[in-house]
């Protein structure tokens, strides 16, 4: 895509930024930010490189019929959802017909979408798919999407609980008047980023919690105090255990700190213990 921008006089626009982008039904939308009041012309050029068109399954072969709670059924290969998931192995075995009670078509669906040899990302429903996954013990794929929230957009985790696009403007008309080059510095890696479709870490935490991945919540949690960021949540005010609620806060995230601390092997014995 090539963006054009011109002002009222202009005959001719001026190509002022291009790029790949990857465009999909769920996919963020891309923010642009006009700096100029001159600008009065804003041309988008889109030119399709790669269009993907797969044909998912319809699920009507198998030796296993599920049935739902809306009257609807799908054939599946019991081995291989035996594969992902120990759990459900239990509940299939010795039967020809299984019943999926309380539990919505659709995730289900999406589950499957990801235990057969599909094209289809993973993020197409996330939630849905992290639903099912958690629900059906299907531990493959609860660390595959783990890995998944992770790793999104690494490169934008900042050590602090207030976003820098707040008050950019003032932000940074401050920064460079008063010469804070770190900020400045901050505040150009911000610009050079942008449209990058950020998550904090205190985002990514909050989408770990409500997808309960806790894989990804543990993992997060032991770069932050790695890196030093943790720490410094806690100076600005940040308490984990209101945040992760008093049972995530036990079971994963002190483990997760407590692995990070170069602790001695007596303090492991105490029975109560406090991570900041």
């Amino acid at each position: 895509m090539r963006i054009k921008t011109g002002t009222i006089e202009a005959e001719v626009l001026k190509v002022v930024d291009k790029d790949v982008f990857e465009f999909y039904p769920q996919c963020d939308p891309i923010s642009i930010e006009i700096m100029s009041d001159v600008i009065a012309t804003v041309k988008f050029e889109i030119r399709i490189l790669n269009k993907v068109i797969e044909q998912l399954p319809n699920f009507d072969q198998g030796d296993l019929t599920i049935r739902f709670d809306d009257g609807s059924s799908v054939q599946v290969y019991r081995h291989l959802l035996s594969l992902h998931s120990s759990y459900m192995r239990k509940c299939m075995q010795d039967s020809m017909i299984t019943c999926v009670e309380d539990f919505a078509r659709e995730p289900f669906i999406e589950m499957l979408y990801q235990m057969y040899p599909t094209l289809r990302p993973i993020y197409r429903n996330i939630r849905g798919l992290a639903k099912a996954a958690v629900a059906f013990q299907v531990n493959p794929l609860v660390y595959k999407l783990s890995k998944h929230l992770v790793n999104f957009n690494t490169r934008a985790m900042y050590p602090t609980l207030r976003p820098i696009y707040r008050n950019i403007r003032g932000l940074a008309k401050a920064a460079v008047a008063f010469q804070v080059n770190p900020l400045i510095y901050k505040l150009s890696k911000h610009l050079v980023n942008f449209n990058t479709r950020a998550m904090s870490l205190e985002q990514k935490l909050r989408a770990a919690l409500d997808l309960e991945l806790c894989p990804a919540v543990e993992e997060l949690v032991y770069r932050a105090a790695q890196d030093g960021v943790w720490s410094h949540l806690i100076k600005l005010g940040f308490e984990p255990e209101i945040f992760f609620g008093p049972e995530v806060y036990k079971k994963v995230v002190c483990p997760a700190i407590i692995a990070v601390r170069p602790i001695k092997s007596e303090k492991y014995q105490q029975t109560h213990y406090t991570c900041i």
